[in-house]
C-alpha cells in the first residue's frame, strides 16, 4: 500500500513571511506552488467507530476537484508513517467503492456501512515548495486555517514536510535548518486527531508511557527498537503537553520522560563501541536542569507543606513561606516555559528522533560496525536484559546493605541507583510476564516513591535554610515549628523507606528464572 512518511512542524503565526522568504526554500526549491485553498471534509460515525479502528476518512475539495483519502495507522515516532489511499470522486461525499484496496474497502463497511456523516471540517490556505536535497524530494507546505465543529474552532499554523522520495534522514535534516531561520515545535498531533478532540470535548491530558512489550525471540537490537521507539514518542508528546498546558505537571512529566529516554540511552552503551558515544544523553540532561526550576517549588508547596499537620499549615510562618514558595514556582515555571519556546531544545528533539529513527526504525539499515558491537546486537534480548538487570540490582543491593548508615546524600545516590533499576525492569520486565516479576517492580516502586519523599522533605529543609539566612524570614516570621516538624518527618521518612527496602532485598531475582 503507498505509505505517507511527514513530519509536523508548528510555527507562530509572525514567523512565516521570514520563513517564506529564506533562502532556504529559494535555494532548494525544484517546484513552488502559490496559495491553495483546501477546504477539507472528515466522515464518520455518530459513534465514531472509524476513529476508534485508527482510521481516517476524507473528503478535500481543491477548486472543483474532489479527492477521497483513507488514512490508517502510525508509526512509533513523530515522523508518522501512514497507510494512505487516496481517489477522486464526484461530489464531496465519501464513495467507498473508488477505495482501491478491497481489505480496506471491506473493512470501512463493516465499521460505518451507510451511517456516515460529517464530524469537522478543515479550511486551510497551503503554499507548497517541491524542495530537493540531495537526492532527496521532499514537499514542504505552510498551512494556515483553522479546524471547526458547529460553532468551535481552533487555528491551524503549520509547517508539513512530507517525504516524496529519498532517505527519512532528510526530513529532520531540513526541519533542522528551517528551525534555525525561525522557532519550530515538533507537533505531535495530526490534524484529524485535534478534530475529533474537538468534535469530543476532549480536555488536552498529560500523555501515559506506552507500555513496553517485548518477547524472548527478539535480538537485542529488536528489542532496543521496541524500546527506544516509544520512549521518543512519549519525549516528543510530554513536551507538547507541558508547551500546551499552564499545568506545572506538564513540566514535571517531561522531566520524567527525559529521565527514562536518557535511561534508554545509558542501557544503549552496553552495545556501542567505546569510540561511538552520542552526544544526546549530555544535550538531554541540560535540557532537564533548564526545566527543574519550578519543581522544587511544586513540590514545596503541594507536597511537604501539604503533609504537615492542619494546626501547623494555619501558622502565619507557614502561610507566608506558602506565598514565597507559590511565587518562587511561578518565576521557575515562566523560566521552563522560556526553556521550551528556545530553538534550540526543538533541534535538540529533533536530534534526538532521527538519531533513534536511523538506528532502529523500519527502514534502518544494519548497524555500522564502527559504532556498535555487531555480535551485542546480534544476540538474545533475554541474556541481554538479564545481564543489565543483574548489574543494576547488584549496585543497588551494594548501598542497601548499609541503608541504615547512609547520610542524606547517600541515601540521595541510593535512590538513582533504585530508580535506574526501575527503568530497566520497566523496560525489560515482559520478557518474563509472571507474578514475579510483578511484585518485583511493585516493592521497587514503593521504595522509589518513599525515597522520593526523603528526598523531596531534604530539599525542603534546604529551602528553609535559604529563607532564613538570604530573606531574614525567621525574624519576621519564626519558622521553627516547620523546622522541628521537618527534623522529625526527615526521621519518619527514613524509617519507611529503609523498611520498604527490606522487601525489596526479599525479592528473588525474576530474571534469572527459565
Amino acid at each position: 500500500m503507498p505509505q505517507e512518511i511527514e513530519l509536523k512542524l508548528a510555527i507562530d503565526p509572525r514567523d512565516v513571511p521570514t520563513l517564506r522568504k529564506s533562502s532556504i526554500l529559494q535555494d532548494l526549491s525544484l517546484k513552488h506552488t502559490p496559495h491553495r485553498s483546501l477546504l477539507t471534509i472528515y466522515y464518520d460515525t455518530p459513534s465514531l467507530s472509524l476513529a476508534r479502528s485508527g482510521i481516517v476518512l476524507r473528503v478535500r475539495k481543491i477548486g472543483r476537484e474532489h479527492v477521497q483519502c483513507v488514512k490508517m495507522g502510525a508509526a512509533a515516532t513523530r515522523v508518522f508513517q501512514r497507510v494512505e489511499l487516496e481517489s477522486p470522486i464526484h461530489g464531496d461525499r465519501p464513495d467507498l467503492t473508488q477505495i482501491s484496496d478491497p481489505d480496506v474497502r471491506r473493512l470501512i463497511h463493516r465499521r460505518a456501512g451507510r451511517n456516515l456523516a460529517r464530524v469537522f471540517v478543515t479550511r486551510v490556505e497551503r503554499e507548497t515548495w517541491l524542495l530537493r536535497l540531495g537526492r532527496s524530494r521532499i514537499e514542504c507546505a505552510i498551512d494556515r486555517g483553522v479546524i471547526a465543529c458547529e460553532r468551535k474552532n481552533v487555528p491551524i499554523c503549520e509547517v508539513e514536510l512530507e517525504l516524496k522520495s529519498g532517505q527519512r534522514g532528510r526530513l529532520y535534516q531540513l526541519a533542522r535548518r528551517l528551525n534555525d531561520i525561525v522557532p519550530l515545535r515538533i507537533e505531535t498531533k495530526s490534524k484529524p486527531a485535534r478534530g475529533y478532540d474537538l468534535v469530543g470535548h476532549a480536555k488536552y491530558g498529560a500523555p501515559a508511557a506506552a507500555p513496553i512489550l517485548l518477547n524472548p525471540a527478539m535480538s537485542v537490537r529488536e528489542c532496543f527498537a521496541s524500546i527506544a521507539q516509544p520512549c521518543v514518542s512519549y519525549v516528543l508528546a510530554s513536551a507538547d503537553f507541558a508547551h500546551r498546558s499552564n499545568d506545572p505537571e506538564g513540566i514535571h512529566r517531561l522531566r520524567v520522560a527525559i529521565r527514562r529516554m536518557r535511561a534508554v540511552l545509558s542501557i544503549l552503551h552496553r552495545a556501542m563501541r567505546k569510540s561511538y558515544r552520542p552526544r544526546l544523553s549530555l544535550e538531554l540532561r541540560k535540557f532537564e536542569r533548564k526545566l527543574s526550576a519550578a519543581r522544587d517549588w511544586d513540590v514545596l508547596v503541594g507536597g511537604t507543606i501539604a503533609s504537615m499537620p492542619s494546626n501547623l499549615r494555619k501558622e502565619r510562618s507557614t502561610k507566608h513561606l506558602v506565598r514565597i514558595a507559590q511565587a518562587k514556582r511561578t518565576e521557575g515555571d515562566r523560566s521552563a516555559h522560556a526553556a521550551l519556546q528556545d530553538p534550540r531544545y526543538t533541534k535538540i528533539l529533533l536530534q534526538l528522533a532521527s538519531w533513534v529513527d536511523r538506528e532502529f526504525g523500519s527502514d534502518a539499515s544494519l548497524p555500522q560496525a564502527e559504532r556498535w558491537k555487531s555480535h551485542v546486537l546480534a544476540g538474545p534480548a533475554p541474556a541481554f536484559a538479564a545481564e543489565v538487570i543483574g548489574t543494576y540490582d547488584d549496585k543497588v543491593r551494594k548501598l542497601g546493605r548499609n541503608a541504615r548508615k547512609l547520610n542524606a546524600v547517600d541515601l540521595h545516590r541510593f535512590r538513582i541507583r533504585v530508580k535506574k533499576l526501575d527503568y530497566a525492569t520497566e523496560f525489560f520486565g515482559s520478557l518474563w510476564p509472571n507474578q514475579q516479576t510483578k511484585r518485583y517492580l511493585t516493592a521497587l516502586r514503593e521504595l522509589e516513591d518513599a525515597l522520593g519523599i526523603f528526598h523531596d522533605t531534604t530539599v525542603a529543609e534546604g529551602l528553609l535554610a535559604h529563607f532564613v539566612s538570604a530573606e531574614g524570614v525567621d525574624a519576621r516570621f519564626p519558622i521553627a515549628p516547620v523546622s522541628r516538624w521537618l527534623t522529625q518527618y526527615l526521621q519518619d521518612r527514613r524509617a519507611v523507606a529503609i523498611e520498604l527496602w527490606r522487601k525489596v532485598a526479599n525479592q528473588k531475582p525474576f530474571w534469572e528464572s527459565t
